[in-house]
């Protein structure tokens, strides 16, 4: 593909940075850094969530009713801590003193 560093940023040492001529846009210098080609991803990630979701909905629907007690329907961001927090195993875990 093409150097992270410029050609003179790499004689220098001096800047870890690439020059505009060595980038053709943020994408491909991200693609090439993280070396992941971000449309094949794009697509993969699309699939997945397509296979999972109602499984996913369905499970987090138990979960919300059976933690906090209440419907999903009523689920708010406010409420991901607590429900994130694992409630129910706060008998095992007791505050410190």
């Amino acid at each position: 593909m093409f150097s992270i560093r410029s050609t003179s940023a790499r004689k220098s040492g001096s800047a870890n940075l690439p020059s505009n001529s060595d980038i053709p846009n943020y994408v491909a210098l991200s693609e090439d850094y993280r070396e992941v080609n971000l449309k094949d991803l794009i697509a993969r990630t699309q699939v997945f969530l397509k296979k999972s979701d109602a499984t996913y909905k369905s499970l987090l629907a138990t979960e919300v009713q059976e933690v906090m007690g209440f419907p999903v329907e009523k689920f708010k961001r406010s409420d991901i801590g607590y429900f994130s927090s694992v409630p129910a195993y706060n008998n095992y875990f007791p505050p410190s003193s």
